[in-house]
């Protein structure tokens, strides 16, 4: 393994210590490269930099750890945003559904005013007859899959189609 004057015969230890030909490296300092060829005494390394010898020695004393080289990243053509899911699709009805309910409810501000106690309601200028219309209001929006004619006291809204399902829409 060793001649007289103390340097390495062979490749042995190197080899025995992980290092072949065609593997990245990396140095403590932070230098990578690849081995392209082990001899007894040095090490030739293909670098960012071109081709640099580094001793045999500093292989064995640890200044050297091999790694795995990730592949670079590949770019996935056919991606798709969350927009285009259905959950998402649906969640914006929703939120559409309760934004033009926020706003009936704002035209009817004034209009009515409503007593808790005793319990009242009454109209806050004149209306003639059957032209008071009630909006009514919640924060409840249901979007199921078509399960049944009626879903008990709830109001059926509207009917879409995502997809191949159709859904209806509750308040």
């Amino acid at each position: 393994m060793y001649n007289e004057d103390g340097s390495l015969t062979n490749t042995a230890l190197l080899r025995d210590k992980g290092f072949t030909e065609q593997q990245h490296v990396r140095r403590k300092d932070g230098v990578v490269g690849m081995v392209k060829s082990l001899s007894a005494d040095k090490v030739i390394l293909q670098t960012d930099h071109g081709e640099v010898q580094a001793s045999a020695e500093s292989f064995l004393n640890g200044s050297w750890r091999v790694i795995t080289v990730k592949p670079p990243a590949e770019e996935v053509e056919k991606w798709f945003g969350p927009s285009q899911t259905t959950e998402w699709q649906l969640g914006v009805l929703k939120a559409q559904l309760l934004i033009q309910l926020d706003a009936h409810d704002k035209t009817m501000t004034g209009e009515v005013k409503i007593f808790s106690k005793p319990k009242d309601v009454k109209a806050g200028r004149e209306f003639g007859v059957g032209v008071l219309k009630l909006p009514f209001t919640t924060n409840k929006v249901d979007i199921t899959k078509k399960i049944a004619d009626s879903m008990g006291s709830a109001i059926k809204v509207c009917q879409v189609t995502v997809g191949a399902t159709r859904y209806d829409t509750y308040y």
